[in-house]
C-alpha cells in the first residue's frame, strides 16, 4: 500500500507543477515585468524584456495558500494569479 500512496503522491506533484507553468504579464501596463515557469519549475523573470533573474523556483503551500519563491522574491500563486507586492 505505501507504494500505491507514493506513486499518487508523485503524481499529484507533477500535475501541480503543471499548473504553474506558463507566462505571467503585469496587469498594469506601466508595469513591465513579466514571469516564464516552465513544467520543470524553472523560471526567467524579465523587466523591460531583460533577464533579471532565472533559476528554478520552490513551490511550497502553507493551508490552502501556495507560495512561489524565487530566491530574492516571494509570492503567492492562486488559481492563475501570481501576487507579488513591492
Amino acid at each position: 500500500m505505501k507504494y500505491l500512496s507514493i506513486g499518487f503522491f508523485f503524481l499529484s506533484l507533477n500535475l501541480f507543477s503543471q499548473k504553474i507553468s506558463g507566462n505571467y504579464f503585469a496587469v498594469e501596463k506601466k508595469c513591465k515585468m513579466e514571469i516564464s515557469i516552465n513544467p520543470q519549475k524553472n523560471y526567467e523573470l524579465r523587466i523591460n524584456n531583460k533577464i533579471r533573474l532565472k533559476g528554478k523556483i520552490k513551490v511550497y503551500k502553507e493551508d490552502t495558500v501556495t507560495y512561489l519563491d524565487y530566491g530574492h522574491i516571494s509570492s503567492m500563486y492562486d488559481r492563475d494569479t501570481i501576487y507579488i507586492q513591492n
